[in-house]
């Protein structure tokens, strides 16, 4: 979904420095272990990145929309 303040650009950023964050704290869990919290989803195009790594999601954003869509996203992959 193309949205003014979509966060598509950023995931690349943000999966290298949740990486490096992770690496640096010596967290050997697998994605699977963990969870991810996309407290601003919007269209959840983080969350779904993050739910294809194998972490459990959680998403709040405060718009009806974004629950519909990312809801849709995260249970349906």
């Amino acid at each position: 979904m193309n949205y003014i303040g979509s966060k598509y650009s950023l995931i690349v950023f943000l999966e290298t420095s949740i990486d490096k964050t992770l690496k640096l704290y010596n967290e050997s869990r697998q994605p699977s272990e963990m969870v991810f919290a996309d407290l601003f989803a919007g269209t959840g195009v983080v969350s779904g990145s993050f739910k294809k790594q194998g972490y459990s999601i959680i998403a709040n954003d405060i718009q009806y929309y974004s629950y519909v869509i990312t809801k849709h996203m995260i249970e349906n992959n």
